[in-house]
Protein backbone atom coordinates (compact mmCIF):
# COMPACT_ATOMS: atom_id res chain seq x y z
CA UNK A 1 0.00 0.00 0.00
CA UNK A 2 1.20 3.10 -1.03
CA UNK A 3 1.62 6.23 1.66
CA UNK A 4 0.56 9.85 0.63
CA UNK A 5 4.30 10.98 0.63
CA UNK A 6 5.01 8.03 -1.70
CA UNK A 7 2.87 9.21 -4.35
CA UNK A 8 4.32 12.40 -3.84
CA UNK A 9 7.50 11.45 -4.52
CA UNK A 10 7.28 8.78 -7.36
CA UNK A 11 4.55 11.93 -9.03
CA UNK A 12 7.48 14.72 -8.13
CA UNK A 13 10.56 12.40 -9.89
CA UNK A 14 8.08 11.19 -12.70
CA UNK A 15 6.96 15.56 -13.31
CA UNK A 16 10.75 16.08 -12.96
CA UNK A 17 11.98 13.90 -15.37
CA UNK A 18 8.76 14.52 -18.09
CA UNK A 19 8.82 18.38 -17.59
CA UNK A 20 12.60 19.21 -17.35
CA UNK A 21 14.24 16.27 -18.98
CA UNK A 22 15.97 13.27 -17.38
CA UNK A 23 18.71 15.05 -16.35
CA UNK A 24 16.52 18.06 -14.72
CA UNK A 25 16.33 16.78 -11.59
CA UNK A 26 19.99 17.17 -11.09
CA UNK A 27 19.08 21.17 -11.61
CA UNK A 28 16.65 21.37 -9.60
CA UNK A 29 18.42 19.26 -6.46
CA UNK A 30 15.44 16.14 -7.08
CA UNK A 31 18.95 14.57 -6.42
CA UNK A 32 17.69 14.65 -2.76
CA UNK A 33 15.14 12.29 -3.34
CA UNK A 34 16.85 9.90 -5.29
CA UNK A 35 17.59 7.42 -2.89
CA UNK A 36 14.73 7.51 -1.58
CA UNK A 37 13.05 6.86 -4.80
CA UNK A 38 14.70 4.05 -5.38
CA UNK A 39 14.23 2.36 -2.16
CA UNK A 40 10.44 2.62 -3.12
CA UNK A 41 10.80 1.16 -6.59
CA UNK A 42 12.73 -1.72 -4.98
CA UNK A 43 10.25 -2.78 -2.74
CA UNK A 44 8.19 -3.69 -5.76
CA UNK A 45 10.03 -6.73 -7.72
CA UNK A 46 8.14 -6.24 -11.91
CA UNK A 47 10.30 -6.03 -14.32
CA UNK A 48 9.12 -3.06 -15.12
CA UNK A 49 9.90 -1.03 -11.83
CA UNK A 50 12.96 -2.62 -11.74
CA UNK A 51 13.82 -1.31 -15.68
CA UNK A 52 12.97 2.35 -14.45
CA UNK A 53 15.47 2.34 -11.10
CA UNK A 54 17.60 0.85 -13.45
CA UNK A 55 17.06 3.83 -15.94
CA UNK A 56 17.61 6.60 -12.80
CA UNK A 57 20.73 4.22 -11.61
CA UNK A 58 22.28 4.31 -14.89
CA UNK A 59 21.38 8.54 -15.44
CA UNK A 60 22.34 9.48 -12.07
CA UNK A 61 26.00 7.75 -13.22
CA UNK A 62 25.90 9.55 -16.50
CA UNK A 63 24.95 12.88 -14.97
CA UNK A 64 27.67 12.70 -12.48
CA UNK A 65 30.16 11.94 -15.18
CA UNK A 66 28.56 14.87 -17.41
CA UNK A 67 28.36 17.65 -14.87
CA UNK A 68 32.03 16.58 -14.01
CA UNK A 69 32.97 17.42 -17.16
CA UNK A 70 31.09 19.95 -18.52
CA UNK A 71 34.00 23.22 -17.55
CA UNK A 72 36.84 21.04 -19.32
CA UNK A 73 35.16 20.64 -22.83
CA UNK A 74 38.20 22.83 -24.47
CA UNK A 75 39.81 19.94 -24.19
CA UNK A 76 39.08 16.91 -26.97
CA UNK A 77 39.46 14.44 -24.77
CA UNK A 78 37.36 15.22 -21.95
CA UNK A 79 34.64 16.85 -24.80
CA UNK A 80 34.18 13.19 -26.11
CA UNK A 81 33.75 11.73 -23.34
CA UNK A 82 31.17 14.65 -21.92
CA UNK A 83 29.03 14.07 -25.30
CA UNK A 84 29.25 10.02 -24.11
CA UNK A 85 27.44 11.39 -21.44
CA UNK A 86 25.37 13.70 -22.83
CA UNK A 87 24.40 11.09 -25.54
CA UNK A 88 23.81 8.11 -22.53
CA UNK A 89 21.66 11.16 -20.75
CA UNK A 90 19.40 11.20 -24.02
CA UNK A 91 19.03 7.89 -24.52
CA UNK A 92 17.79 6.89 -20.97
CA UNK A 93 15.08 10.18 -21.62
CA UNK A 94 13.82 7.78 -24.48
CA UNK A 95 14.12 5.21 -22.16
CA UNK A 96 11.90 6.50 -19.72
CA UNK A 97 9.59 7.86 -21.84
CA UNK A 98 8.72 4.91 -23.55
CA UNK A 99 7.82 2.89 -20.11
CA UNK A 100 6.47 6.52 -17.99
CA UNK A 101 3.11 5.89 -18.47
CA UNK A 102 3.03 2.11 -18.04
CA UNK A 103 5.40 2.77 -14.83
CA UNK A 104 2.98 5.25 -13.43
CA UNK A 105 -0.29 3.46 -13.85
CA UNK A 106 1.85 0.41 -12.15
CA UNK A 107 1.34 2.78 -9.27
CA UNK A 108 -2.36 3.43 -9.90
CA UNK A 109 -1.11 7.27 -11.23
CA UNK A 110 -1.36 8.80 -14.14
CA UNK A 111 1.65 10.07 -15.55
CA UNK A 112 3.00 13.89 -16.14
CA UNK A 113 2.82 13.45 -20.03
CA UNK A 114 -0.76 12.23 -19.59
CA UNK A 115 -1.59 14.73 -17.73
CA UNK A 116 0.05 17.58 -19.64
CA UNK A 117 -1.45 16.45 -22.99
CA UNK A 118 -4.34 16.34 -21.62
CA UNK A 119 -4.67 19.95 -20.34
CA UNK A 120 -4.42 20.93 -24.03
CA UNK A 121 -7.20 18.32 -25.92
CA UNK A 122 -9.53 19.92 -23.46
CA UNK A 123 -9.03 23.77 -24.83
Amino acid sequence: MLTEKDIELLEYMDYQVMNNGIDGWFGNRAYDKMFEFLELLHKRNSELVQTVAAIFIKVTVSGLGYYQHQHSIFIPEIKEIYNEYKEAIEEYSNQYNQVAKDFMNSYGLEDWGTKFREQFDTK
